[in-house]
């Protein structure tokens, strides 16, 4: 990065999320050992103070998240703490302490955190919609668990998810700013010693854990006591390659890029005045996926909701080669226009890394990119079939508390 880049942006991804809770046997291990090593680890010792806090004073950050296959513990730090900070956070996924009384302490803030999320209907839908997709496969896990999975668990459970996941042949760094290579390399070696060496198989990217269960069409209904409605039309994605995915992602991008501008939003929002807001629904991996809309409506709209995200796969300006080429220049003008930021090309990286199943570099992206023609995106439009579409509806009440 350029010279006047003054910070520096490191991320430890270690390929082990919720979808490994199996090996431990209870949902939300591995979210709740990403809260732990802050507590203390072996060259960090004196808790938040000595983890999160060493570099307060610099005014950088230092923290972890967990999804479905992998846990990161990240910090953006100074250019010239670049030892530092990567000793941090090689200790916290290397050597936590794992007292119980940190264990103990760390699951009560957890359970804080599962009341937070289920206390909207947005959060609460994301806890519930992978289980219904996809039951009883890894991928359907919830990553914060359950109040009730967490306390089966022992402090115990969280050694043993770490000794069954946590290993230097299941990590990626990642890092942005103004370093060299041979920097960064020279720092690394340095903490090699520390690092865990189970014996576990390699992952240099998110695991297989089989194929998605078949997927059914229709529609499946929950109420709940929120007064607004969750509704998303989904449509199954089996196994892709990485231009494939790529692909599928430009598809969502043709229905919501430019905002109010988009064809999604002119008719779910302009025209038909369902909906505050409304996004897309992705979700691709190597054992399959989902492609969709989603929004946050009256009781009343849900069946305009529904037919609204058909009629929009249809809509006359959303398979024009004018809109095709739109999106196409803005995700040029996106790479041009972005922050020089560490933490934003960080974060894009992974990103990318989770979506593809791989991680490529700028000019592979936009490579793919440019090189996608009209008829093909139309090809993949076609795919999306009415009678595989699974709409999931989260009802509410309509009524104000």
């Amino acid at each position: 990065m350029p010279q006047a880049v003054k910070s520096l942006a490191l991320n430890w991804v270690v390929f082990a999320g919720s979808a490994d809770d199996s090996l431990v046997g209870a949902d939300g291990a591995y979210h709740w050992f990403e809260h732990v090593p802050f507590r203390g680890t072996v060259r960090y010792p004196d808790g938040y103070a000595d983890t999160k806090g060493r570099f307060t004073r610099l005014c950088a950050s230092t923290g972890a998240w967990t999804n479905t296959h992998c846990t990161c513990y990240w910090t953006t730090v100074p250019v010239d703490y670049l030892a530092d900070g990567l000793e941090v956070i090689t200790d916290l996924w290397s050597q936590p302490l794992l007292r119980d009384q940190d264990i103990l302490s760390e699951k009560k803030i957890i359970f804080e955190e599962i009341r937070r999320k289920l206390a909207t209907a947005q959060g609460k839908s994301q806890y519930m919609i992978e289980d219904i997709l996809m039951p009883d496969h890894p991928h359907s896990h919830p990553t914060l668990g359950s109040e009730e999975s967490l306390s089966t668990m022992s402090p115990e459970t969280l050694r043993r998810a770490h000794s069954l996941g946590y290993d230097r042949s299941r990590v990626a760094l990642i890092v942005s700013g103004n370093v060299t290579i041979s920097e960064i390399l020279r720092a690394v070696e340095k903490q090699l010693e520390f690092m865990p060496d189970n014996g576990l198989s390699e992952r240099r990217t998110h695991a297989s854990y089989g194929k998605l269960p078949k997927w059914n069409g229709g529609t499946t209904e929950t109420e709940w006591g929120f007064t607004s409605s969750i509704v998303q039309t989904l449509y199954p994605v089996v196994e892709t390659s990485v231009r494939e995915r790529i692909i599928w992602r430009f598809l969502a991008n043709l229905a919501s890029f430019g905002g109010l501008d988009s064809p999604l939003y002119r008719i779910v929002r302009e025209e038909r005045n369902l909906a505050y807001a409304t996004q897309p629904s992705l979700r691709l991996t190597s054992d399959g996926g989902y492609w969709g809309f989603q929004m946050e409506t009256g009781t009343k709209n849900i069946e305009a909701a529904r037919q609204s995200f058909m009629d929009l796969l249809e809509d006359k300006s959303l398979r024009s080669l004018k809109r095709f080429e739109i999106v196409k220049s803005g995700y040029l003008y996106s790479e041009i226009m972005q922050d020089i930021s560490p933490t934003v090309f960080n974060r894009q990286a992974i990103m990318r890394m989770q979506g593809l199943g791989e991680l490529i570099n700028d000019n592979q992206w936009m490579s793919t990119i440019q090189s996608l023609r009209h008829e093909e995106v139309l090809e993949y439009l076609d795919r999306l079939m009415p009678d595989d579409a699974r709409t999931v509806v989260f009802r509410g009440t309509d009524k104000a508390a």
